[in-house]
């Protein structure tokens, strides 16, 4: 089972009623030594395949423009192409894409 830990918790959340929000992408902006964004990243649902990108990078900085997010409050979490700001709408809104409270 060790082996399999993603794939199961991958499987585990598409087979869940969220499964189709999950399907397009889920990626979490942080930068460095921000607290909110550590705090998220701490308190993430676990199962949840999230791609997490440091905007203080040369390559996390692109992706951050890409989503037009360079100016906003960090952490930025980007869900199917909606942008959410801030540590507690993003738990939240992680929260309510699975399920739980």
């Amino acid at each position: 089972m060790s082996g399999h830990g993603h794939r199961d918790g991958d499987r585990n959340v598409l087979n869940g009623r969220a499964a189709c929000t999950f399907m397009e992408e889920l990626k979490l902006f942080t930068k460095d030594n921000c607290g909110k964004c550590e705090h998220v990243k701490e308190r993430m649902p676990k199962g949840l395949k999230i791609q997490v990108i440091n905007a203080d990078t040369v390559d996390g900085l692109a992706e951050a423009a890409y989503y037009e997010i360079v100016e906003k409050t960090f952490p930025v979490l980007v869900i199917d192409g909606e942008v959410v700001c801030g540590a507690l709408p993003i738990l939240e809104r992680l929260n309510a894409v699975t399920g739980q409270k």
